[in-house]
């Protein structure tokens, strides 16, 4: 918690750490395959402590990564 707490934004994957982020109402940039776990469809509606911290980067084309970490690399330059 302490790290996450002296971090501006975290990048994660679908990790416990997605969830303490939204405990702690701490930004954090979501990276999710294509195919997901449904439960973040549930997770991140309107208005969830989820959809106010959580910024989703989901994939486009199942297996194809380069996209999504080129528009987290410009995202962050741009913080």
């Amino acid at each position: 918690a302490t790290h996450v707490a002296s971090s501006a934004t975290l990048v994660s994957i679908d990790t416990a750490l997605v969830h303490l982020c939204a405990a702690m109402q701490h930004h954090v940039r979501l990276l999710l395959p294509l195919f997901s776990d449904e439960r973040w469809i549930d997770l991140l509606q309107t208005g969830s402590s989820y959809a106010n911290v959580c910024t989703v980067l989901r994939q486009r084309q199942f297996g194809c990564w380069q996209p999504l970490l080129h528009l987290l690399a410009l995202s962050l330059s741009n913080q």
